[in-house]
């Protein structure tokens, strides 16, 4: 997983799996936009210039075929804030998982949700985690080589929900702040996955940006 910012101010996006080894890489560039309203709704203008992207991989399987879930990404920042924008596509909406509503609650990936993985210094062994659910419930925690710390809260971010028919979508801002660093600049090298967990056939369905999440 990688983010490069080229000259033209733009952020390309790759993965690289099992401790750095290369297995597949995936570019995305996303542009620089206007801070969307935060509603859950990825009509805003702010969302027009940003690619939509399919998330192609089956998670949790040592051999990853097609994802069982058709889920499309889309990312843009600002000064301020990365922004991510996921809509979720699920026949069986009526059955999905909506248990959690507060913070901080570990049991949140229980639900039907997405989990945003995020290093932005590209270390391969450390990241920040955030999950959120249909219900815009908020989990977040910090790896590194310590381990797990999820008492560590990013104080900032904000998430919204909605539904439509047969879908659902997840509106993101992450502002710079909460992973201590500033805006990208060109050159900057990131890391970065999106896993999904769907329940609403009665069993597990994953879909993951990376082979193997």
């Amino acid at each position: 997983m990688r983010i490069i910012l080229c000259a033209l101010i733009a952020v390309l996006l790759a993965f690289a799996v099992h401790a750095g080894e290369v297995v597949d890489v995936m570019l995305y560039e996303a542009p620089r936009c206007a801070p969307p309203t935060l509603d859950g709704h990825l009509s805003d203008p702010g969302w027009r210039a940003a690619p939509e992207f399919p998330i192609l991989f089956e998670y949790w399987s040592p051999s990853p075929g097609p994802a069982p879930v058709r889920t499309n990404l889309q990312l843009c920042y600002d000064e301020r804030h990365l922004f991510l924008g996921v809509t979720l596509f699920d026949e069986h909406l009526d059955k999905a998982r909506a248990t959690v509503t507060g913070r901080d609650i570990g049991e949140t990936w229980h639900d039907d949700c997405i989990e945003f993985m995020l290093d932005p210094h590209n270390t391969g062994h450390s990241y920040f985690k955030f999950t959120t659910n249909l219900l815009a419930a908020r989990y977040d925690e910090r790896l590194s080589p310590a381990g797990h710390d999820s008492g560590w809260n990013g104080e900032g971010w904000r998430v919204a929900t909605s539904r439509g028919k047969d879908v659902w979508f997840i509106e993101l801002a992450l502002p710079w702040t909460d992973l201590g660093v500033p805006a990208p600049k060109e050159g900057d090298l990131w890391s970065f996955t999106v896993v999904r967990y769907a329940w609403g056939t009665g069993k597990f369905q994953g879909a993951a940006w990376a082979p193997g999440g």
